[in-house]
């Protein structure tokens, strides 16, 4: 492969959070000659999985913490991140009236907080708290136990979500738990959305929707495909590259199989449900200011049981829509790739299109909720 430069130009295949973050990037470094496709019209669906976005990275929303047990390091990485996610949520309000319009509201970063619960205090909770307290960071959580934290709490104006702990405490007398405050709600198709604007202000070049956004084939410039020199789409158009980047998530191994074992496509089990537009009493009830992300037993080792690894997002605004995730389970679907059995995404955008749960899923989220 010959040396990159500046001036080099770069294909990369995907359009999702991996994509655009390395055209980012590239192009705050220097980089001016960039093309990204995509099989998804971006432009036409805006990265809302409403309207026919199934890539992971469109979804509604997505939990921002920082807390990852013995892991420091993705700490460290979390608040750098949400330096960004504070700027972009400042810049986005400068949007032009046009751009401005292709949102259904600017607001990337919702702090709405975290209450993380079980009914054991596990290794992981133990170790973040320490990690925590090491930073200085303690009083940004409140233990739902400690009579102290719960008048912090109050006097903070977080009474109501602590409230919640307590309510689901009269079921469970021995649950523990805190509200951290340093997490929230991503709304994850704002984030791609405005991610994609910062690209094409800078000068890179989308190409996505139809045969002409999706990917088909690799160039390569020896017989030994050792040497890949662009792609060809599905409208039999070749694209040319000095270097190609794959980053099609879960889809990655069906272009590159050499990946299996390596990236894997799973399904997990999530439920969205939409609270009518004429019951505002419960759309306040669980609107973000009132009512944080719930998670219930979901540390790695608690996860896998039964009634565990359950989350709860807060409503949001303004579709008005509640998100249920349930991560005991992941699924994967087996197909023979060149020689290899990889697991490629179904999704609704599928033939047929697939949104199936299992029974026990379901009946666990309803028991649940």
């Amino acid at each position: 492969m010959a040396a990159i430069n500046k001036d080099s130009h770069i294909i990369i295949v995907g359009a999702g959070v991996f994509g655009l973050s390395n055209a980012l990037h590239l192009a705050q470094n220097g980089y001016k000659n960039i093309t990204v496709f995509d099989r998804l019209d971006f432009n036409q669906n805006h990265y809302t999985f409403l309207e026919g976005a199934d890539t992971a990275s469109a979804d509604l929303n997505k939990i921002f913490r920082a807390q990852y047990a013995d892991k420091k390091y993705y700490q460290d990485l979390a608040f750098e991140a949400f330096d960004v996610w504070q700027r972009w949520d400042r810049e986005i309000q400068l949007l032009p009236e046009h751009e401005a319009k292709k949102y259904t509201d600017l607001k990337i970063l919702d702090l709405c907080g975290m209450l993380r619960l079980d009914d054991v205090v596990s290794g992981e909770s133990k170790q973040s708290k320490m990690n925590f307290e090491k930073e200085g960071l303690l009083p940004l959580i409140y233990d739902i136990n400690d009579k102290a934290d719960v008048k912090r709490a109050n006097a903070a104006g977080l009474g109501s979500k602590v409230k919640y702990a307590h309510d689901i405490q009269q079921k469970i007398p021995s649950m523990v738990g805190v509200l951290d405050t340093t997490s929230g709600m991503l709304y994850a198709s704002r984030a791609c959305q405005y991610a994609k604007y910062l690209c094409e202000q800078m000068g890179v070049k989308f190409i996505v929707g139809g045969d002409k956004g999706s990917f088909e084939k690799f160039i390569y410039k020896d017989s030994a495909k050792s040497d890949i020199g662009g792609i060809v789409t599905k409208d039999g158009v070749s694209h040319f590259a000095d270097l190609v980047v794959v980053n099609c998530g879960p889809w990655t191994t069906s272009l590159v199989p050499e990946l299996d074992g390596i990236n894997e496509g799973t399904a997990g089990n999530i439920l969205h449900f939409k609270i009518p537009e004429h019951r505002k009493d419960l759309r306040v009830k669980y609107s973000s200011k009132n009512f944080p992300l719930v998670g219930w037993k979901t540390g790695h080792d608690r996860e896998k049981n039964y009634l565990a690894g359950m989350f709860m997002f807060p409503v949001t605004e303004p579709e008005g829509i509640m998100k249920v995730i349930v991560r005991q389970t992941k699924y994967t679907n087996p197909v023979e790739k060149d020689g290899k059995i990889i697991s490629i995404p179904k999704t609704s955008n599928s033939s047929p299109p697939f949104q199936n749960l299992t029974k026990n899923i379901v009946y666990q989220a309803r028991e649940w909720l």
